[in-house]
């Protein structure tokens, strides 16, 4: 045998090589990989189009962050229609870029690192974070609810001045940046 024609090295009887790959195995391999492929494909495309809203409607954004009217967390209602500065300020313009989030679960603890406590949730059917709680002084008593109406586009913050969880104050975001009362 000195030469192993193909018809010879298909049947396994080439002495030369080890056996190569059956065509059957090599069919079933590649219809296999062609099914991983098409159900990859298929669960992207049900995440993608799943949630509350339609695909062809994006989530309305929220007001900008950097607003200068935005009041420091945990500001009484008196003060909360002023502006203010500092650290507390700071931490609502990174609630509100934490609230355009969308999570992978329907919560995400401690979201935002710093010395005040923030946990975001995404409620069933929703695309985007819908509500947070806010704990100023990681006391696991929490001091401030909001709620993101995307429809709307409406913010509103719950305060609990006596650090109870009793929400008295309730706030709404203004067009301009600023928060008011109703």
């Amino acid at each position: 045998m000195a030469l192993c024609t193909s018809m010879l090295a298909l049947a396994g009887d080439c002495p030369a090589r080890e056996s190569p790959l059956k065509y059957k195995t090599f069919r079933g391999l590649m219809g296999g990989l062609g099914l991983v492929a098409a159900g990859g494909a298929a669960w992207l495309l049900v995440r993608a189009c799943s949630g509350s809203e339609t695909a062809d409607t994006p989530p309305k954004p929220l007001p900008a962050a950097g607003s200068s009217a935005v009041p420091a967390a945990g500001s009484s209602a008196g003060s909360a229609a002023g502006s203010s500065t500092g650290p507390a300020k700071d931490l609502n313009a990174r609630i509100l870029i934490a609230a355009e989030r969308r999570l992978s679960s329907d919560k995400m603890k401690d979201a935002i690192p710093g010395p005040a406590k923030v946990n975001l949730y995404q409620d069933a059917g929703f695309q985007q974070v819908n509500r947070l709680k806010v704990d100023l002084d990681r006391d696991d008593r929490w001091d401030e609810k909001w709620t993101f109406d995307r429809a709307s586009g409406e913010v509103k913050r719950q305060i609990a001045p006596a650090d109870d969880e009793q929400y008295t104050v309730e706030l709404f975001l203004q067009p301009g940046g600023g928060w008011a009362a109703r």
